[in-house]
């Protein structure tokens, strides 16, 4: 996974774990929209799971944050992320 920051790109392995899941939570968040749009979870779970590296332990942390922080469609976005990772 790469992560923008400050226009710098920083491999995934410099990142803290924690901060990694923040980053996902967030831009599922952010695409929580798409999910209401015909496939659009389904690409915005692509980007996740393309961000993530395909790690699905990741992915299904994230999707456990995104619910305990009531993002449901952030999720929902991760879930789908993770069965794709998993397979």
């Amino acid at each position: 996974m790469r992560r923008i920051d400050l226009g710098v790109f920083e491999p995934a392995e410099h990142i803290p774990p924690d901060r990694l899941i923040g980053d996902l939570v967030s831009l599922a968040t952010f695409l929580g929209p798409e999910s209401r749009r015909p496939d659009g979870a389904a690409r915005a779970a692509v980007v996740m799971k393309q961000w993530a590296d395909g790690n699905p332990a990741l992915l299904a942390e994230a999707e456990t944050i995104a619910h305990r922080e009531h993002h449901e469609d952030a999720a929902e976005i991760l879930h789908h992320a993770h069965d794709l990772a998993a397979i």
